[in-house]
């Protein structure tokens, strides 16, 4: 569940606002034409000011909206949604970049309780046709997660595929600078062949905005945190 924002809370005060003057303005409308047709009752009025509106209620209501509140009503809506559709975006993009990093730390502990389960060395590696390692650094293609028996990050022999994970559907990039393309873990969960510091996966959407830049941090213990650039301003940007 996404946590409300000021800016959320912001533009739905906002939205609120501008619904409730609305309701104002309509009832105002309202009862300033039922107070005339009332004084035209009253004093026998009637004439161009009034159309016979005392005698012909029917006739006002088939009238509909006057210009007046046909505008009052586009001008609504044009606030409603400036304020409404860079508010939606922003949800969006956040949901979408939080849930591919998640992708990657799921199946990286998962890659670990399977190596200390299984009591052999497990790899998650970048792959693009979802059955072998496929090289390279950029793992917004997908990758999988395999029994790697002897260790070499390959599936070979009697390796056996156990995760699957598919490209981004957006133009979203996520990659380490070091250029990480498989992260093992042996039986006792430790990650190999990762450098010293460990590895920081860093996705970027296609604006490159830090507002949306999420990390995968993984340590040579084995333990993986995700991270923002408000979490982490020195390395998550």
């Amino acid at each position: 569940m996404l946590a409300c924002t000021p800016a959320h809370v912001h533009a739905a005060d906002a939205a609120q606002g501008a619904v409730q003057l609305a309701q104002f303005t309509f009832r105002i409308k309202i009862e300033a034409r039922l107070n005339i047709e009332n004084w035209g009752r009253r004093t026998g009025a009637c004439g161009p000011i009034f159309g016979g509106m005392h005698n012909d209620r029917k006739r006002m209501t088939a009238a509909g909206f006057t210009l007046v509140e046909s505008l009052t009503v586009v001008a609504i809506v044009a606030i409603l949604t400036s304020i409404g559709v860079p508010t939606f975006r922003t949800i969006t993009t956040s949901s979408r970049v939080s849930t591919e990093v998640n992708a990657l730390l799921s199946d990286v502990q998962y890659a670990r309780s399977e190596a200390l389960k299984q009591g052999q060395r497990v790899t998650t590696c970048i792959s693009t046709d979802q059955e072998t390692c496929t090289g390279g650094a950029l793992w917004q293609g997908g990758w999988i997660v395999f029994s790697d028996t002897n260790g070499n990050a390959t599936v070979d022999g009697t390796d056996a595929v156990l995760r699957v994970q598919k490209a981004f559907s957006r133009n979203d990039t996520f990659q380490d600078a070091t250029g990480i393309g498989a992260i093992t873990f042996n039986r006792a969960g430790f990650a190999l062949n990762l450098p010293g510091a460990g590895a920081l996966l860093v996705l970027h959407d296609v604006t490159q905005n830090v507002r949306y830049t999420r990390c995968l941090s993984i340590a040579l213990a084995g333990m993986a945190i995700t991270q923002t650039h408000t979490s982490a301003p020195a390395t998550c940007t």
